[in-house]
């Protein structure tokens, strides 16, 4: 199946795709938003300027395709059936719009990220390798595993267990990245990722080693709401319970909150860095 420039406007749900292969067609300028793809396996393609809203992408291949200013916001991008979430591999995502976009634990191989509107965007267990993003991330979420995923079909059989699965984070390249809302979590290890060089972020390492002795620096040297705010903050977001386990996270010292008065900032900070740096040493 072999078309240029192909157009598809559709009503809601009137593009329904199943197994289907579709080779080297172009998609630019077609609206197939609401569209479901299913099982298919879609190479060579491009999609320059297409309307893709809620798309709804269940185990799908997509291999050596361009997406260009593409519009996928609420899209269901490669969902799993049973063990299946398939893959993305040597796409190029190019200024997309991938506002609140949720994946399962498909393969991103040898993918780029750039300059995309990526807002709310769920990436979940997604198994990334040989990745990089440019331009800003706004808010998204990588997991150590699929948390989303479906997993069991008819009940009790066919089950998947998404720890089988996990994200590797393989090579994966943010250094060009501005990263200003984003979630680690769920035993994701980021050892193998390049994070940018610049002063606002900063590593973090052994996270049950390190947050303990914050924790009790905190409850023995401070009071009143100093005590209070930092350990909530500790509690609820630098180590909560969906990162137990890490090895290593990524700190944005520039998402400052209104519950971080200057001073108050500062000090959490300077106990968070000289502590890490003494677990370092270890």
């Amino acid at each position: 199946m072999k078309v240029q420039a192909l157009v598809f406007t559709q009503k809601y749900g009137s593009l329904n795709l199943k197994k289907s292969v579709i080779e080297s067609v172009d998609f630019s300028y077609s609206d197939i938003s609401y569209s479901l793809w299913r099982e298919c396996k879609v190479s060579n393609c491009v999609f320059e300027n297409a309307k893709a809203r809620e798309l709804h992408v269940y185990a799908t291949d997509f291999i050596n395709c361009a997406f260009r200013k593409v519009n996928f916001a609420y899209s269901e991008l490669n969902r799993n059936i049973g063990k299946h979430s398939d893959s993305f591999k040597g796409v190029d995502f190019i200024e997309c719009n991938l506002k609140e976009c949720i994946l399962n634990f498909p393969e991103i191989e040898g993918c780029i990220f750039k300059d995309c509107h990526i807002d709310d965007t769920n990436f979940d267990g997604s198994r990334f390798k040989n990745c990089s993003f440019v331009g800003e991330l706004s808010s998204a979420w990588f997991n150590g595993f699929s948390i989303t995923s479906q997993r069991s079909i008819f009940g009790v059989f066919n089950r998947v267990e998404p720890r089988n699965y996990p994200n590797l984070m393989e090579g994966v390249d943010f250094s060009k990245a501005r990263m200003d809302d984003i979630l680690f979590q769920y035993g994701i290890d980021l050892a193998n990722c390049r994070f940018p060089d610049d002063p606002r972020y900063f590593v973090v390492y052994d996270l049950d080693v390190l947050y303990p002795k914050v924790i009790e620096e905190v409850e023995i040297n401070w009071q009143g709401e100093d005590q209070r705010i930092a350990l909530s903050w500790i509690e609820n977001l630098y180590y909560n319970k969906n990162k137990r386990g890490m090895k290593l996270d990524l700190i944005n010292l520039g998402c400052r909150t209104k519950y971080f008065l200057e001073d108050l900032y500062n000090k959490f900070f300077n106990l968070l860095k000289r502590v890490n740096a003494e677990v370092q040493a270890k």
